[in-house]
Formats: C-alpha cells, structure tokens, sequence
C-alpha cells in the first residue's frame, strides 16, 4: 500500500530518530524503513507498526488517493496492532513474529 513517505520522515525527525532506531521500534528492518521512507510503500502491517510506534491512526499516514485500501481498518485494528506493539517492547520479541502467529 502506499504511504506518505514525508509524513514517516517528518514523524521521524520530529523524535530525532534515526532509521535505524525507528526500525528497532517497530519491529521492522532497516531496509523496510528505508523502503517506506524513499518509495512510499509498506504492508498493511508496517503501516499498521508505524502507526502504533507514532501514536496515531494509519489514514494519517496514507494518503487521500489511498484511503479507500485501508477502509476497512477500524479503531479496533489500530487497538490490536498498539497491543501487538506494546507485547512486543515488552517482551523483547519482534513485532513481525507476533504478528505471523496473531
């Protein structure tokens, strides 16, 4: 799906995160975070990690052409992938495993 790759940056910088430590917080490798952040494309399931990283909602960070693939994704989904997120910190495990086995 597509993903306002200025918005990541911008959401980025404005914690002074690295790639690298946005990566970590997510989850996710380095390559995907450079991927989102120079093509604009992620998973659902990136988007839905960056969301739950950012504290924001995933139509905030897709952009209005785009909104129609994630219609479906309600506040419950955003609960589930902040929940998976949080499981994740705390246990130590990455994000991509849980959400093979969810």
């Amino acid at each position: 799906m597509e993903i306002c790759a200025e918005k990541i940056k911008h959401l980025r910088s404005s914690k002074a995160w690295t790639q690298q430590h946005l990566a970590e917080a997510c989850g996710l490798s380095l390559r995907t975070i450079q991927r989102v952040e120079n093509q604009g494309v992620a998973s659902k399931e990136t988007a839905l990690s960056l969301s739950a990283v950012f504290e924001t909602n995933i139509e905030s960070i897709v952009p209005t052409r785009d909104k129609k693939s994630v219609k479906g994704t309600t506040d419950i989904s955003l609960n589930v992938a902040l929940v998976i997120f949080l499981l994740g910190a705390i246990t130590g495990i990455s994000i991509t495993l849980i959400l093979i086995t969810f």
